[in-house]
Formats: C-alpha cells, structure tokens, sequence
C-alpha cells in the first residue's frame, strides 16, 4: 500500500501488549542469568578509601603572564602525583612491604557464595584468611605452596610434591630457596592451607590496575585513592604504603634537588663577592680623592641642596602651567563676547581678546593692579554665581515678555519678578480686573469690553517694565563678563610673571649644577655598582634559603589527609540492583528488536495509524459495545450493502439497525459457497431490504472478505493483528474501520 506512515506511541505500546510475554520473558532471563552471574564469578572484598593532599607550589609572583600560565596549568602537580603513584618502582616497594606476591588460594564455591548471598541479606560478613606480609619472591613463573599449621603459631611450607621448604613461626620471616615471606595471621579453621607467589612484574602490573586514582572535583589538590582486596588489613595497608612512599619519594627527590641548588647558589655568591670587593676598592679610592682636593667626603649634600629647590619650582611651576591652562579655556573666551572662531589657537583668541577688552575696559583692569592669584579666585568664583543668577532671570524676562501678551497670561506670576511698588501695584490691580473680567455673568458686554481694555493696559505697561528691567540685566550682565575677562586677563599676567621668576631661578640652579655632572656621574655608578652588588647577594642567599626552606615545607604539606580505612564487612554484591537493571535492559533491548520487526514486517494498525492513512476509525470499546454500534450505524446510515470482515459483529448489528426501523438481512459468508451467485442475490435483496449485511468471518485479505468489499456501499473492518499492507483492496472513503484490541 502506497503512503508514508509515521511511528507513534500508540504503535509502541501495540507492539509491547502484543509481545508483553516475550518482553517478560526475556527480563527474567536476564535477570536469572545476571544473578549468578554475579554470585558464582563475583570474589569478596573490602574496599579501602583514603584521600591524600597534594600542597601547591609556592610562588613569590602575584602577576604577570607567568603567574597566570602557572594558575591555567595548575593541574600539572596533581598529574604528577598521580604518575608516581602509579609508577612501578614506587608500587613494587608496596609489594614487597604488604606481601601483595602472596596469593591465597580461592575458597570453594559454595563458601562465596554464601558469603555473598548473607552480605546481600545484610548481614556482617568478615573474610578473614591466611594474611602474609614482606614477600621476596625473584621468580618469573608462580609458584603454589602448602602451609601446614602447628602448634603455638609455628607452621611448615612445602612445595611441589610435598617437598620441605622452610619451617616459621607467626610473625617471623621465613627464608627459603629464591622466595622470603612473614606469615602474620593464621585462621583458627583448618590445618592446611594452599597460595601461590606470583611474579613481582605481574603483581605491580595488576596493582596499577586495581589502583584507582582520583582529583576531587571542589580541590584540585585533593586525592582520592581506593582499593580492592579479599583482605581488610591488606586493602587498608596498601592505600597506607602508596602515601607513605610517595611522601619519602617527594622528600628524597627534595633534598637532591636542594643540594645541587645550593651549590650553584654557592658558587655565584663567591662570584658576585669577588667582583663586589672590586667595586668596594674603587669607591675608596675615589672618596680618597675627593676628600684630598675638594675638601668634603662627597657630592651628596651638594647635590641634594641644589636638587631639592629644583624640585620645588618644577612643582611651583607645573602647577602655574595648569593654572593657565585652566583660564585659557574656550569657555571663559566665549563668556567674554570675543569673536574667535574654530581653528584659532588659545594665544589668538587671548590676543583677540586683550585687544577688545583693553581699549573699553581699562578701569577695570587698572582696577585688579596688585592683586594674587587666590584674590582672582575668589572674585571669579563670586562674579559666576552672579552671572548666574542674572543669566535666569534674564531668560525669565524674555519669557514673560513674550507670554505677556497672550490673553490666557496670569498677571499674577509677575509678582515675584518686579518687586518695585509701581509694579506690585498695577500687578494687584491687573488681578482684581482678571477677577472682575472672569464673572461674565453679572456684566455687562460694554463693561466687559472696558475692563479689557483697562486689563491690556495694564499688560503693555508691565510689558515695557519687564523690557527695560531685562535691558538693566543684560547690562549688568555685560559688566560682569568684562569684569571676569579683567580677571582672567590679570591672573594670566600674574602666571606669567611668577612663571619668569620661577624659570629665571631654575636657570641659576642649572648653571650652578652644571659643573657637577662628571663628578655626580662618577660617584653615582660607583655608589650603584656597589649596592647593586649587596642587592645580588642579600637576593641569592635569601633565594638559596628560601627555596630550601619552601620546597622542604611544600613537601613535607604532601601528606595523608585520611588514612586508608575499609568496612568491618565484605563489600555487599548488590545481586538485586545489577539483576533488576540488567532485567530493566534486557527487557528493553528485547523490546527494541520486536519494534524493528514489527517495522520490517508492519507494525499493528492503530486508530491513529488507520487515521492517518486516511480511513475513519475508532476503537471498539467493550465497556460500551452499544455506543459503537451507534457510531457504526450513523457511518452507514444511507448504505444498502454492507460488508462486515471479522469481529463476528453481523447478528449485533443486524438487531441494532432493527431497532431503529430498519429492515435489515444478515447473510452468512463462508469460503466454500460460490461467489458467482452473489451480485445477482444482492440485486433481488435490495428491492426487499434496507440493508443488507455480508458477515465474513475470514481474514481482511481472504478472497471472499475483498469480492465483498467491492460489491458494497461499505466495508466495516475489524482489525485485530492487521498490518497496513492487508487495507489495500479496500476504498479510503467506503471503509470504516473498528479496533478490537
């Protein structure tokens, strides 16, 4: 059948009620065969934890690239500590120390497992066995061995055919031909005990294995490390010797490291001392020289008499240089009135402006003659705010001026403007006509027209008040401006003249400092020379030790943080957890391989999948077999001929549509009647009945079920198991399809 069709829920969930049987089926096998899986092949253990601080190196530097490519790469310490760790000379001293050659014999089969199931029951289980410590052992092959326990902790070892190889007792080593071990725990049970030596190259190799290693994700410098073992003291023992020999490990490879320092620091001290002494000679002779021809021991309080006013008038004169900067502003040249334009310098627009103001304002510049530059400033300061203060009442005229003569303009605001009486006075009046204007009612038009004439009197002759008091404004604004231009103009003359004094003493200093250059060169590279040479002792010795001294303590914080500690009890087996998720994902993947081939094969059709092939469905629910029946009636309400495949829903149907009136025949189709006679019976039917109904108790895809599809108005499909590839004889739009799942 042509068409694309999309998978969806209700497809899945067909396929898992389908095969529900399989799917549990193949759970519970997984979950049966991950259980003793786990019980017959799973050995116990006790799992040791310990966590060990690896300290940061020290560094004096707090910046610069250095410092940040140190921090970037800060993981490079615990690397390394994890790398020794796991190196094989330092765990092949862990194997020497902790016996890990040894190798008991695994318990029978029966004693694991019962061990196990008791642990997952949640009972204390202790595995306490044969416990060994301090193998030797060179061989590249195992060897198994037999330990016959004797009385008061003595025991013999033999080997291969019962052959004597050593006689101990507990506590003691034990040396024999090529191998060397102390016994240090033997079980009260049995009397007789089999292990094996392992070659050393292959027990370092699985210890690395089983050695697990981890950075804490809050701090980088903390390790966790863990380890399994069928014995506590010997999980716990080797997480202890791992830390214990990377400690000795880190201070042994400390003192190396500090000794070839300081022998280096050593030499280039004796080096720098040399050439210091010859410095120190040099200045000697010098002062020698000093003292003899120029009478004082050096140039130092010359140069520092003559230095320290040099310094002072640089000061005195960076300062003035700000100063005028600061009165050269565009913005004082612009309060000023002058014509300067983009692109003239500050000293053009200064000289426009000298040249605009002196000729009209001489007085006041004669005015300012003899005054300092704080007086300037404080006249400045007080000019401003007055300029201010006119500058918004000016705008506050202009403003007035021209909303005066508007009609809605109050004559009241001017109030507190015009503070004169001849003002206040025709203020008040204006506001008694406003008032008097505003009662309409009881005037008159004449009077009314009176009254607003009187009122725009009043307006033009406060109009002309506001005009000439903003004339008096801009004038006393005009003066101020001159007045601040004075001002800036005398504290621009005054900078300039203590500029010249300042630059005229600078000069003296100059030419008296001039004849000292050679002698305060000299003496200053000698003095240099030799403080340079302290600087680069002092700096090595205090490197030598510091280094010494940090590397020691750096070390030495490269400790154990939590010694290695293991439960009372075997490690639990978890047989419930792992069988139920193995259950969990066998059941999925068996899930997984009925959906591909129910793809491959066709999935179960759907009331959504019949729909979106585009033929009308619903599910035929058994809660409510009358409801769909009516649904299917109303579907075929005007159809004679009705085919009806599977479901046996001919006879129901038939009692239904009986019920609402209708005459309705039920014919019975079965394979083994003829066809042939069908189309003419249908044609003598349908003159007698109002429907007729072909029950086909067959397959959607029988040969009776599609001559019936085609010979009738509608087909009434139940589907079941069908996939999409069993609709295709069958018309989208004369099909109605009933889902009985």
């Amino acid at each position: 059948m042509s068409g694309e069709r999309t998978l969806t829920f209700a497809d899945l969930l067909a396929v898992f009620l389908r095969h529900w049987r399989k799917v549990l089926y193949f759970a519970g096998a997984s979950f049966v065969f991950l259980f003793l899986t786990i019980l017959i092949f799973s050995q116990p253990h006790y799992q040791a934890e310990a966590t060990f601080r690896q300290a940061q190196s020290r560094s004096e530097e707090t910046a610069g690239l250095q410092f940040v490519l140190k921090a970037i790469q800060s993981r490079g310490e615990e690397s390394s500590s994890i790398s020794v760790m796991g190196s094989k000379i330092l765990l092949g001293k862990v194997v020497d120390e902790m016996g890990l050659q040894f190798v008991p014999s695994r318990p029978s089969l029966f004693r694991r497992v019962g061990k196990l199931l008791s642990r997952e029951g949640g009972a204390i289980v202790v595995n306490n066995g044969l416990q060994v410590r301090d193998v030797s052992f060179t061989g590249n092959h195992p060897v198994k061995l037999f330990l016959k326990k004797g009385e008061e902790g003595k025991f013999e070892i033999f080997g291969c055919k019962k052959k004597l190889l050593g006689v101990g007792k507990v506590d003691c080593p034990v040396q024999m031909d090529g191998m060397r071990l102390t016994v240090t725990h033997i079980p009260e049970k049995g009397k007789r005990f089999v292990f094996h030596l392992e070659p050393k190259r292959q027990v370092v190799k699985n210890l690395s294995e089983a050695l697990k290693i981890k950075v804490n994700r809050l701090d980088s410098s903390i390790l966790k490390l863990s380890y399994s073992s069928p014995q506590r003291e010997v999980a716990i023992g080797t997480l202890n010797g791992v830390m214990r020999h990377l400690q000795e490990y880190l201070l042994s490879e400390h003192e190396k490291f500090a000794e070839t320092q300081i022998a280096y620091l050593q030499k280039r001290k004796e080096e720098l001392s040399r050439e210091f002494e010859g410095a120190l000679a040099e200045q000697v002779a010098y002062l020698e020289n000093s003292m003899s021809k120029q009478g004082y021991l050096n140039l130092a309080q010359e140069i520092e008499m003559l230095s320290e006013p040099k310094e002072r008038f640089l000061a005195q004169k960076r300062r003035l240089d700000v100063e005028e900067n600061r009165w050269k502003k565009e913005s004082l040249f612009a309060s000023a009135g002058h014509p300067w334009k983009e692109g003239l310098s500050r000293t053009e627009a200064l000289d426009i402006q000298r040249s605009l103001i002196e000729p009209i304002s001489a007085e006041l510049i004669a005015e300012y003659e003899g005054i300092d530059l704080e007086t300037v400033q404080t006249f400045y300061s007080e000019y401003s705010r007055k300029k201010e203060a006119l500058a918004a009442e000016q705008k506050q005229l202009v403003a007035y001026t021209e909303k005066i003569a508007l009609p809605e303009f109050s004559i009241s605001a001017l109030a507190h403007l015009l503070h004169d009486p001849a003002s206040q006075q025709v203020i008040q009046k204006g506001i008694e006509l406003s008032l008097q204007i505003g009662d309409r009612e009881n005037r008159s038009e004449r009077e009314l027209t009176r009254l607003q004439e009187t009122l725009q009197q009043q307006k033009e002759f406060l109009a002309n008040h506001l005009s000439q008091k903003g004339e008096v404004v801009r004038a006393s604004l005009q003066l101020l401006e001159g007045k601040v231009a004075a001002l800036q103009l005398a504290a621009i003359q005054l900078i300039g003249k203590e500029k010249k004094i300042i630059d005229e003493k600078l000069e003296e200093i100059a030419d008296k400092m001039g004849e000292l250059p050679k002698r305060w060169g000299r003496e200053s590279q000698l003095r240099i020379q030799k403080e340079l040479a302290l600087q680069v002792i002092e700096g090595l010795t205090k490197l030598s030790e510091s280094k010494v001294v940090d590397h020691h303590l750096f070390h030495v914080e490269s400790k154990p943080l939590e010694e290695g500690d293991a439960p009372l009890s075997i490690e639990p087996p978890h047989l419930l957890l792992y069988s139920s998720l193995g259950s969990l994902f066998g059941g999925l993947v068996s899930l997984f391989f009925l959906i591909v081939r129910a793809c491959i094969r066709g999935l179960p059709l759907t009331v959504a999948a019949l729909r979106q092939l585009g033929y009308s469905a619903f599910q035929l629910g058994e809660g409510a077999f009358e409801k769909s029946l009516a649904l299917v009636a109303l579907e075929i309400d005007s159809a004679g001929v009705v085919t009806l495949v599977g479901g046996g829903l001919g006879e129901s149907l038939k009692e239904y549509l009986m019920g609402l009136g209708k005459k309705v025949l039920c014919v019975d189709v079965r394979k083994k009647e003829p066809m042939r006679e069908l189309p003419s019976k249908l044609s003598s039917w349908e003159k007698e009945y109002d429907c007729i109904l072909l029950d086909v108790k067959g397959e959607l895809d029988a040969p009776e079920a599609m001559i019936c599809g085609r010979l009738s108005d509608w087909s009434i499909l139940v589907i079941s198991n069908e996939t999409a590839e069993s609709l295709s004889p069958y018309a989208k739009e004369k099909t109605l399809c009933l889902v009985n799942r």
